[in-house]
């Protein structure tokens, strides 16, 4: 069965891959799943949610980046701006910032050496990700996959910077199914106060914060939030 998505204009692209993620998530499971998104990624998670809500049971959200403020999500999200928060603005009102941030973005990316020099820079007030860093280049290859993505999928890099800075916590105000927010309290990325905010104004949320961890929470705490996970799912079969 193949679930058709109204297509807003100037989401072609991002609307297909959503879509095609349906398709598969259909074809392989065949019932609702847990829907995780991780970082950038929770933009896509909370759009894919909102746009097929019956192929999802939970919306999960780990280092849920700081996000722009619609009109009816100021009053939940705190007021102070970011470095994050002030591109954002940025972007929404010209086009060219995210061209430029790309060709950026594209540019580091193609060499290993300059960009594991930038994921030093960006997360060197966070010990635990300054860590995982070392281990994704040194183990997983962390520096070919961003290599591949600059010079293959450059188009992609682009569609990325602006669908993490659209107006994607919205979708999160269309939501009746349980959402989990897990966040490091060492996150000096996107800081947990934010995320605790989203979660106070979300009546079906709620957030499990993971000392000492940062934004790369996902790696440095995959066994906790599977853990947790799995004892909400227990719990919940019990109750039925």
């Amino acid at each position: 069965m193949q679930h058709l998505v109204p297509e807003p204009e100037g989401c072609g692209a991002q609307y297909q891959i959503l879509q095609a993620a349906s398709d598969i998530a259909d074809y392989f499971c065949g019932e609702p799943v847990i829907c995780m998104g991780e970082s950038a990624g929770c933009a896509w998670a909370a759009q894919f949610t909102r746009a097929f809500p019956d192929q999802v049971s939970e919306l999960v959200l780990v280092a849920t980046p700081q996000a722009v403020r619609p009109k009816d999500a100021e009053r939940f999200l705190p007021r102070s701006l970011t470095l994050l928060l002030e591109v954002s603005n940025r972007i929404r009102k010209d086009d060219r910032v995210i061209a430029g941030l790309t060709r950026v973005y594209n540019v580091i990316g193609r060499v290993p050496a300059l960009s594991r020099r930038s994921l030093d820079f960006l997360f060197r007030q966070a010990p635990s990700d300054v860590a995982s860093i070392e281990e994704s280049y040194a183990k997983l290859f962390l520096g070919d996959w961003l290599r591949l993505i600059a010079n293959k999928a450059t188009r992609a890099s682009m569609d990325e910077v602006a669908h993490l800075h659209s107006d994607w916590v919205k979708d999160f105000q269309h939501l009746t199914l349980p959402m989990r927010f897990f966040h490091g309290t060492e996150d000096t990325l996107c800081p947990i106060e934010d995320a605790k905010a989203m979660v106070e104004g979300l009546p079906t949320a709620t957030c499990q914060a993971f000392e000492g961890a940062g934004h790369l929470v996902l790696g440095q705490r995959l066994d906790d939030v599977l853990a947790s996970l799995a004892a909400d799912r227990k719990s919940a079969e019990l109750v039925r």
